[in-house]
């Protein structure tokens, strides 16, 4: 079978072709250990729902559906009859479009009307963005389309986008931190957007587990009281088809939307974020092809019983380059960037060697790369210009990223949804697909690998939310007397320890309790001190001293790494300087940390190039460890192409070879780190 996408022949591939190919292969021959294959599921469709308004079918022909799914129309129905509604339905079976539908029936019946849609991604964010907003581009019968569109409102935002959002934007799409420290503080500024929010959206649900799923239950009752105060969204009195309903949601709390494929206890997890009973649509009748899972066992090459196989990474960068070859579109999930770079370099000498013409076809993603990047790359995947991708889990949510058709992953990633999800990336329609476990020498993954039954004969792990741990909830109750004051109304609504967590408040001189109402009393903003997903979730940014320049942004864990990293590499390098200079004094000769920011200092930046055959095997050792030192965990023996493109994302200056006048410190280029 053939396929044309942007003149490029993609072939669909034949999974049991390519898997006898390997067991024929001698070098291949022992590491297949388990096949197991999941039978095609015909679809089962279903008419659209009565009551619809003439654009809606516009709408779906611009995405490119002709008729729903069976799962799709009944969601569809839930929403539009005013319930709150759980998906639970598997990837790839469009639960996007269960509330889109809905959404647009009530943006384009009420013109005040608002919806928020939060992801936990920015990745996964812009993709139904992008998908939202060309679709409603062309509807007919409405004067201003853009006033349809869907406005990101993220980190990568700047000033006047935010500005926009806040005045104009009645689609809001966003994640949990924009709305926990930036909407809900300033929410004087969104009365407009608050007043009329009809729909909250929260999509991928599994991942609000543990702290995090704490975190976000109490921003979802800040966010509920926040909509209470400015009455918006009230329809206790009907539905959207104009039909009376009992059992509403109460005044000035939105609908919400709940959708999560790889999750235990969907409901309970629902329902423990927003506090509020759910209608669950969880029978999948969508199309899906052959899907045949692979364990892949490197063999053994050292007699002994720990590290004794073929690097996981070798394994699966050959079958990734394999599988290119034969255009088949593939991803790779690695547990870290650097193995997703490792093995994106090891692909492209392997391709440079059989496949020239496609090594411009394979890229790496991770996080950290800047707005502009990371938007480019998700453009290229989602319209298939590419054939491979090297991934870390940044693309592991349920992003649309275009004809995949096979899917690698480098290790048990250690729980079955997140296994699920990645495999999941895979395989869209009834397409046949092929997922390849590639087993690590540890001992969980070579326990699977002799104990496959453990991930397909068991059932999804069940998500476990606290919302009333008095940690969280002290933040929260704190962050919510800064928005409004605290009634005894709202006491209730944070739960049994909301009266400690006052205490300790007032007793701290956080808040002034006055009858029965605790109003703020310090000047900081709460909210900044409150971090979702834990303490390493909080951005550093690198930048230019000169030119103000963000180079990259790390989380606070890998930042402090990096700063010990570079601060010990010049202290090593430069033994002059350490004998007469502090080490606070011999680091701030290169770079500054501010409680946010990394500067790079000019004095250092001399040695970073964007020049891509600036490192190589004969480069001088000072060139060298400052690769080492930018990339990381880097071994001394890799050499240029490992570590070029992480040193690209922080490179400043043009080409600029050590100069002889100037020469790097002593003892430096005798040095081999």
């Amino acid at each position: 079978m053939r396929q044309w996408v942007h003149g490029v022949r993609l072939d669909f591939m034949d999974v049991q072709e390519f898997l006898q190919s390997l067991r024929d292969d001698p070098d291949y021959r022992v590491q297949i250990v388990h096949v197991h294959t999941e039978p095609a599921r015909d679809p089962v469709w279903a008419p659209l729902p009565d009551g619809l308004l003439p654009a809606i079918p516009v709408f779906l022909k611009e995405l490119g559906v002709s008729r729903l799914y069976q799962h799709q129309a009944d969601a569809i129905r839930a929403l539009l009859e005013g319930d709150n509604l759980l998906l639970a339905t598997g990837t790839a079976s469009g639960k996007s479009l269960c509330y889109q539908i809905p959404l647009l029936q009530q943006l384009l019946q009420d013109p005040h009307a608002t919806g928020l849609l939060v992801f936990p991604t920015k990745a996964l964010a812009g993709d139904q963005a992008e998908k939202w907003n060309g679709a409603v581009a062309g509807l007919p019968g409405v004067e201003d389309p853009r006033s349809l569109f869907a406005v990101p409102f993220d980190g990568d935002s700047d000033a006047s986008d935010r500005r926009v959002a806040r005045d104009s934007a009645r689609l809001l799409v966003t994640n949990p931190e924009m709305i926990h420290a930036n909407l809900l503080p300033g929410h004087s500024r969104w009365q407009r957007f608050l007043h009329g929010l009809k729909f909250v959206v929260l999509d991928e649900v599994h991942t609000y587990t543990g702290f995090f799923g704490a975190n976000m239950a109490n921003v979802i009752r800040r966010l509920d009281r926040i909509c209470e105060h400015y009455g918006g969204g009230p329809r206790t009195g009907g539905s959207l088809t104009g039909g009376p309903r009992a059992g509403g949601p109460r005044e000035g709390a939105p609908q919400y939307v709940c959708s999560s494929a790889t999750i235990g206890n969907p409901n309970e997890v629902a329902e423990l974020l927003v506090n509020r009973p759910f209608r669950v649509i969880d029978r999948d009748s969508s199309v899906s092809g052959t899907r045949t899972f692979v364990f892949w066992n490197p063999p053994r090459i050292k007699q002994r019983q720990w590290r004794g196989r073929r690097s996981a990474n070798v394994e699966a960068h050959e079958l990734m380059a394999a599988l290119v070859e034969r255009r088949v579109p593939t991803i790779c999930f690695s547990k870290a960037r650097n193995t997703a770079e490792m093995i994106y370099r090891y692909v492209r000498e392997r391709l440079a060697a059989k496949a020239p013409g496609m090594v411009d076809r394979v890229i790496p993603y991770r996080g950290g790369y800047s707005g502009h990047d990371r938007r480019h790359l998700e453009r290229q995947l989602r319209e298939g210009k590419l054939l491979g991708v090297s991934a870390t889990r940044a693309l592991e949510l349920g992003i649309d990223i275009g004809m995949l058709e096979a899917c690698i992953i480098v290790g048990y990633p250690g729980i079955l949804n997140a296994f699920l999800q990645q495999a999941g990336r895979a395989g869209r329609g009834r397409s046949d697909t092929l997922c390849i476990l590639v087993g690590i020498d540890t001992p969980i993954n070579q326990y699977i690998m002799q104990h496959p039954e453990y991930v397909f004969e068991r059932p999804l792990e069940r998500v476990v939310i606290d919302r009333d741990n008095p940690f969280v909830v002290l933040g929260h109750v704190h962050c919510a007397s800064a928005e409004l004051p605290v009634t005894g109304v709202d006491v209730q609504r944070f739960g049994y320890a909301a009266p400690l967590a006052l205490d300790v408040l007032e007793e701290h001189k956080k808040v002034y309790h006055g009858g029965d109402i605790w109003y703020h009393a310090s000047s900081e903003q709460p909210a900044f001190d409150v971090r979702l997903r834990g303490w390493g979730d909080e951005s550093t940014v690198v930048t230019d001293i000169q030119s103000g320049r963000v180079i990259d942004r790390l989380d606070k864990y890998r930042a402090c790494a990096f700063f010990t990293r570079v601060q010990s590499t010049f202290i090593k390098a430069t033994p002059t300087m350490w004998s007469s200079m502090t080490r606070t004094k011999t680091w701030s000769r290169y770079a500054r940390w501010t409680s946010h920011t990394i500067q790079i200092l000019p004095r250092a930046l001399r040695w970073i190039t964007s020049t891509r055959s600036w490192i190589n095997d004969h480069s001088p050792p000072e060139r060298r460890f400052w690769a080492k030192c930018m990339r990381g965990s880097i071994r001394p023996s890799m050499n240029g192409s490992g570590f070029t493109r992480w040193i690209a994302s922080l490179s400043i200056l043009p080409v600029c070879h050590p100069s002889p006048t100037k020469p790097w410190p002593s003892g430096s280029n005798r040095r081999r780190n």
